[in-house]
């Protein structure tokens, strides 16, 4: 049909879903989860989402996951290498993500015992 929709305050040309999306208010950060992954994963999302409710943690709790589990890893790798004790590897990761000692043991006990329930272990890329 040669039509298309345009944003005249932006002078872009808008995708029919966007314009779905944003008329129909209540769906809340749809039009930006469309502005960020486009159409086909928009959609895709909605196959798997559609009526659920969803919580999404913030980047600090995400950050400190992955702090947990790069703790978990270099514990776990070190803690086979003969030249360097467990005590030496915790002592350094403490000092390099500013937690105690004790927290870093605590923090390698937590993330072991979930990665133990899902058989999950550390190996080599080889590099």
């Amino acid at each position: 049909m040669g039509l298309q929709l345009l944003d005249e305050r932006l002078n872009k040309h808008l995708h029919p879903l966007a314009v779905v999306l944003m008329y129909e208010d209540r769906f809340g950060l749809m039009p930006e989860l469309f502005e960020i992954f486009g159409e086909e994963l928009v959609l895709k999302f909605l196959d798997i989402f559609a009526g659920k409710t969803i919580t999404l943690p913030n980047r600090d709790v995400l950050e400190r996951r992955m702090r947990d589990v790069r703790i978990w890893m270099a514990v776990t790798a070190k803690a086979t290498d003969p030249n360097e004790t467990t005590a030496e590897v915790v002592k350094e990761l403490s000092n390099e993500y500013g937690v105690t000692e004790k927290h870093v043991r605590l923090l390698y006990e937590k993330v072991k015992s979930y990665m133990d329930k899902f058989s999950i272990r550390v190996q080599s890329d080889g590099s």
